[in-house]
Formats: structure tokens, C-alpha cells, sequence
């Protein structure tokens, strides 16, 4: 069932919708934010349900329209994108310990960041200072990327042979990496990060900057020991975050209440930055009603069916 995204003004503010005809003969179109990390809304009375008009959904829309890349009611196995806001841990097959262990990790590199911050002051000078504890703190956030790399290439069946960043880089498209940003704000100085922007399928090393830093300091301290740098910690730290959130959502840091969510949220702000809107995912939706009569109500919004899952493909 063909899915179109587009863009919209409504009261004053710009969102960005999905519109699709579904099998109970409505047109649905859903709102998402426009700007965040793109949250969608379709509790009660938030999505707009009408009988399809006579002309083809494209030219109901307009010329800006864009039809989806994945379909309706379908995500990208352990990928998340906007629209997958309900039902996240079926649609990612999420393991709980596997979570928590993640959250773990996580929250110990942020506790090491903020060890070091008691002594370096991350203004610009400071961002590029270096040391043992610095360099100690790249190395052990450089290697959990990697892990996280290395297991989405067993998710794809993938992860059994020899792999480098020739192989890895293939997840910058796949997972969307580059549409992230994660900014340190708990601080007078604003540092914003996008650590796979300016990643290369042609120099898959050295396009990295903060990963390059760390293979260069691990394998030849003696002479790249300044590559260490706090400004590359603070990428590799934002790389991790920016893992955790393709695989088990934001809302996993940014809607929780334990001690790694409130540690990132103390510390950094997560956003997506003018991403394809085509890439999001579109949850297979029907109206249902509330009420009748002198007891009306805006219609709420139930699944069709449950996500569907496309195996990842590297």
C-alpha cells in the first residue's frame, strides 16, 4: 500500500505527515514534529481520518510529496527511525539484559567524561587536550562503537569474517547515522557533534576524525600520543549515543527514568537534523470510535496489524 510523506503548516506550526488510504476505506494522514527526533502523534483526535477523495492521493497531497522507501506498517530489522514510537521492543526485537547492558556501558563512558571534566575545562583550547585518563577514555568508547558495529553485521548474518571499516561504513547509509546530532549543553560551552557526517565509503578510516584519532594513538602511542585529544573523546562518547539510539530507539534515553537516561539527559541533547523524510516508518493505523451520539468523541487510533519486519541487509 503506497505511503506518501509531505510536509504541512497547520496552525501556525510546520509538521511533517504521512498520508495513506487504509483497508477501512479512510485517508490517513499522521503528524510528526518537525525537528527533534521527529515525534509522531496519533493518540486521540491527533490523527486526521476522511474518505478519499476522487483524485489520486499524490495530487491530494501536492508536488512536495515523497512515497515512503519502506511501505506501510513495515521497519528495517533492529533499525529505528520516526514513526516507531509504540510498540518498540517487538518491532526491534529488543532483549531486556541486552538493554541493560547497553545502559550500563553507556552511562560508564558519560561517568568518564564527567571524571575528566572535574580537570579539563572543554572550551576550545581544553577540547584539545590529551593524556593518559583522555586517551584511556577514547580507546574504551572507540571499542564500544565498534561492538555496536560488529553487531549489526551478525544481525545480517553477517559477522563471522574479518571486519574493518571498508565493511563498516556501509551502516552510515543503512541506519541513517548522519542525520544525528548530539550536543553537550550541561555547560557555558555548546558542543554539537555529528560523529558519522562526514563518513566515506572511499576513506572509511580517516573520514572519521575522533575514529581515526583512536586508531592512531592505540597502534603507535609513542608518536601519536596528542591524537587523543578531548574533542575526540567527546565524538566517540556521541557515536555511542547515536548507536544506542538506531538500535533501541531515543525514547530508550530520552523517556526513562534510571540512571543512564537521567545521566544523558543531564548532558546532552539528541536530535536528528534534516533527515529523509522518506525514511520513516509508517505504522499501519484505522480509526476506532470512542463514543456516539450526545457522547461523541474524536476518533482514536488502534493497529491494523502489527510491524512487519524487512531482514537487514548490508
Amino acid at each position: 500500500m503506497t505511503v506518501y510523506m509531505h510536509n504541512i503548516e497547520r496552525d501556525g506550526r510546520k509538521f511533517i505527515c504521512s498520508t495513506f488510504n487504509n483497508s477501512n476505506n479512510e485517508q490517513v494522514t499522521i503528524y510528526h514534529d518537525n525537528g527533534g527526533i521527529f515525534q509522531q502523534h496519533w493518540h486521540q483526535g491527533e490523527v486526521e481520518y476522511q474518505l478519499p477523495s476522487e483524485a489520486t492521493l499524490s495530487q491530494t497531497i501536492g508536488s512536495d510529496a515523497k512515497e515512503s522507501m519502506y511501505g506501510l506498517g513495515k521497519v528495517i530489522q533492529g533499525v529505528w527511525r520516526p514513526g516507531l514510537c509504540l510498540d518498540i521492543p517487538v518491532a526491534l526485537k529488543i532483549d531486556e539484559l541486552e538493554l541493560r547492558r547497553a545502559k550500563s556501558d553507556l552511562k560508564i563512558l558519560i561517568d568518564k567524561l564527567h571524571e575528566i571534566l572535574l580537570f579539563v575545562e572543554p572550551d576550545t583550547n581544553g577540547l584539545q587536550a590529551y593524556g593518559h585518563k583522555i586517551r584511556e577514555l577514547l580507546i574504551l568508547a572507540c571499542t564500544e562503537v565498534e561492538s555496536s558495529w560488529i553487531s549489526y553485521f551478525r544481525l545480517a548474518g553477517q559477522g563471522s569474517g574479518r571486519l574493518s571499516t571498508n565493511d563498516y561504513v556501509k551502516l552510515n547509509e543503512k541506519l541513517r547515522l548522519f542525520e544525528y546530532q548530539v550536543s553537550f549543553k550541561n555547560h557555558p560551552f555548546n558542543i554539537q557533534m555529528k560523529p558519522f557526517d562526514c563518513w566515506d565509503a572511499k576513506n572509511p578510516t580517516k573520514s572519521l576524525a575522533w575514529y581515526d584519532a583512536y586508531n592512531k594513538t592505540k597502534h603507535n602511542k609513542a608518536e601519536s600520543f596528542s591524537c587523543a585529544t578531548l574533542d575526540s573523546c567527546f565524538h566517540a562518547i556521541a557515536a555511542n549515543i547515536v548507536m544506542f539510539c538506531a538500535r533501541y530507539s531515543p525514547y530508550e534515553l530520552l523517556e526513562k527514568n534510571d540512571v543512564c537516561s537521567n545521566s544523558v539527559n543531564e548532558h546532552f541533547v539528541i536530535e536528528l537534523i534534516d533527515p529523509s523524510i522518506e525514511y520513516f516508518y509508517v505504522p499501519s493505523i484505522k480509526s476506532v470510535s470512542m463514543a456516539s451520539g450526545a457522547f461523541s468523541a474524536p476518533m482514536a487510533s488502534t493497529f491494523e496489524n502489527g510491524w512487519s519486519i524487512i531482514p537487514l541487509s548490508l
